[in-house]
């Protein structure tokens, strides 16, 4: 006659078993809190990861200023806040003269639902938060603008906000890239060091941050954008001044210098 013994569990492997159920509930929590976005935050936050590195990594190859840009036509809710891409500055006539910008490296656009928070979205379209909140406390860096004009000088002028609308002056030509933007953002630019540039003051950090949206279809242009729900789900990046990236994964990151 055979003997069958049960074997029990080990204390090991229960904690093993344990862990595994911790694991899998905090990441349902994530999912429910963030309304089934958490992946599609994931990877917007990587594809603006993705975006400062190579912007780094273009101002270091080509030894020339190389700036995030983010697409800012309102009417366009297709591009509007989700689509990126490097620009940088270009001389077209080879006449020692910086008179235009090209865009490098292909455009991104961040997963559907996903858009780039601008520092002064506020109460109103087209960035509005709903509810109203602060939620990047304090404000830590001042950007110059820059905007190329048609005799290859530049005007420039300081905000307090960043992700500018640049709208001054004669509008970049993009070299007739017919996919480049009409009006744009300004996000953050780097220098052949992969250093921050565009800087006013002693404040030498930036953020960038992404989170979930609607699209807002209004009948005018003043009723068209976008509407932040869930602030508190941010992601995005802390930028030093040498552009060393940190990613943060919680509003609360937001909140500290």
């Amino acid at each position: 006659m055979s003997t069958h013994h049960r074997r029990a569990f080990t204390l090991v492997e229960l904690m093993i078993v344990i862990a595994v159920i911790g694991i899998l509930t905090g990441s349902l929590v994530a999912v429910l809190r963030t309304g089934g976005k958490g992946p599609a935050l994931q990877a917007a936050q990587a594809t603006l990861s993705g975006l400062v590195s190579s912007a780094r990594a273009r101002a270091a190859l080509d030894n020339n200023t190389a700036t995030v840009i983010i697409w800012a036509n309102s009417n366009d809710s297709s591009t509007y806040l989700r689509r990126a891409a490097i620009a940088v500055r270009v001389d077209t006539n080879n006449d020692g003269v910086v008179d235009d910008y090209a865009i490098q490296g292909g455009i991104q656009d961040l997963p559907r639902g996903i858009f780039f928070v601008p520092e002064n979205a506020d109460s109103n379209l087209p960035a509005m938060l709903e509810p109203l909140v602060d939620w990047r406390t304090p404000s830590t860096l001042v950007y110059t603008e820059s905007q190329a004009s048609g005799n290859g000088t530049t005007s420039s002028s300081t905000s307090g906000k960043g992700f500018k609308r640049l709208e001054d002056g004669s509008p970049p030509q993009w070299q007739n890239d017919p996919d480049a933007p009409a009006t744009y953002y300004e996000s953050i630019a780097f220098d052949a060091y992969g250093n921050l540039v565009s800087k006013v003051g002693n404040n030498l950090i930036s953020y960038l941050a992404v989170a979930p949206g609607d699209i807002a279809t209004g009948t005018s242009s003043s009723d068209r954008g976008v509407i932040f729900r869930s602030v508190d789900n941010l992601r995005g990046l802390k930028l030093s001044a040498y552009g060393l990236p940190i990613l943060l994964n919680e509003k609360a990151a937001f909140d500290t210098n």
